[in-house]
């Protein structure tokens, strides 16, 4: 829902405003000089302006990683909104966090809410910017708080507050754009294995948990939902709920292996859905217990899991767990996982789960550590 009073986006037909937007963008740009193509000096301190998703947070963390070894001494700080705060804190590459509340959720805040946060941000007093957003606001908001040094995507001429900029080309994904923003400041990329460290007590609560089954063949995580976001409802995101049932049927029937359901409160439908499929049998059920911090501890211990396109995906990633993630509505060659972990499989939306589909899944998840094709696109 918009909030009252906040900024709006120009009155037109998505097409129209986005062009008017772009236009309007190029022509302020003259005012906004780029730098050479040389690298930046050593900034004592950095600010990453990536206000959410929780998905696309987490898909910064090879960007970040880049950052925190290109820049060892800097004190590097990140501006985020209160929806993907808990993807934010699980870092290991940053070292305190601005949560701005509702700014970046188009349509969710305020003029004086923005020049809040900028006041805010140059109170600071930060060497550099570094924005992995493609909003002109969020490009401009750098040079309204005083900061010097600011780098970032430039999709369409919305990166006109920006003097090092970097283009956004179609098709190319999206972990990679980003990256592209730490070459262009002439960093070099660092790939970690990991990039979310759940704290000690997530793990202590997930390892109890796990430890009160005691299963014999491990554990499969799944995570039936997802596709909610502030301003955004994508359920043709999610594969059918009987999909996730006949694999976790299967795995545990003849192999032994727990399934383990989790989700928000926005998951219910499915996670419902896929309980009483699987009520015959061992289950634990965890969805609406946990929190962020938590999954990510429980998937780093499962070591497996089975997970719509959604930001359980990502954190299953980055934790370092290997799974497979179904994709029924967007390009996972775009918004994919990153590492070389989770293999990417495409399903039609709303069509029935064959047979074969199911079977092409259980190599990636018979055992922890299997899997042929991790990282790479195939279809069911």
């Amino acid at each position: 829902m918009t909030h009252p009073g906040a900024i709006e986006a120009v009155p037109l037909a998505g097409s129209a405003r986005d062009g008017l937007v772009s236009a309007a963008c190029r022509a302020l740009a003259a005012g906004f000089p780029s730098a050479e193509d040389s690298a930046i000096s050593a900034p004592r301190r950095v600010l990453v302006i990536k206000p959410g998703s929780l998905g696309d947070v987490l898909l910064a963390g090879a960007a970040l990683a880049s950052l925190r070894k290109g820049f060892p001494d800097a004190e590097i700080s990140h501006l985020v909104g209160d929806w993907a705060r808990p993807a934010a804190a699980g870092s290991p590459s940053v070292d305190s966090l601005i949560v701005c509340g509702p700014v970046g959720t188009p349509g969710a805040y305020t003029l004086r809410q923005y020049v809040r946060t900028a006041n805010r941000i140059r109170a600071r007093r930060f060497d550099a910017a570094i924005v992995l957003d493609r909003s002109p606001l969020m490009a401009l908001l750098p040079w309204l708080a005083g900061i010097g040094v600011r780098a970032g995507l430039d999709s369409d001429g919305r990166g006109f507050a920006l003097n090092y900029r970097t283009p956004v080309p179609p098709a190319r994904h999206e972990g990679e754009l980003y990256l592209d923003v730490v070459r262009r400041i002439g960093l070099p990329v660092v790939r970690p294995d990991t990039w979310f460290r759940p704290p000690a007590a997530a793990s202590a609560k997930a390892r109890g948990l796990l430890a009160e089954m005691n299963p014999p063949s491990g554990c499969l995580v799944l995570a039936p939902g997802g596709g909610v976001n502030p301003g955004a409802r994508r359920l043709d995101k999610r594969w059918a709920p009987d999909g996730f049932v006949r694999v976790a049927r299967r795995l545990r029937d003849d192999a032994g292996v727990l399934p383990v359901l989790v989700g928000d409160a926005n998951d219910q439908d499915a996670v419902g859905a896929v309980r009483v499929g699987l009520s015959s049998g061992p289950l634990l059920d965890l969805s609406r217990r946990l929190e962020f911090a938590e999954i990510g501890a429980l998937l780093a211990l499962a070591g497996r899991f089975l997970a719509n396109d959604s930001a359980i995906a990502h954190l299953g990633a980055a934790v370092g767990s290997r799974g497979a993630v179904i994709y029924t509505a967007t390009d996972p060659d775009i918004y994919g996982p990153q590492g070389g972990k989770v293999a990417r499989l495409v399903a039609a939306p709303g069509a029935g789960v064959e047979g074969a589909a199911v079977a092409a899944l259980m190599p990636r998840l018979d055992r922890p550590g299997s899997g042929s094709g991790p990282g790479r696109t195939a279809f069911l």
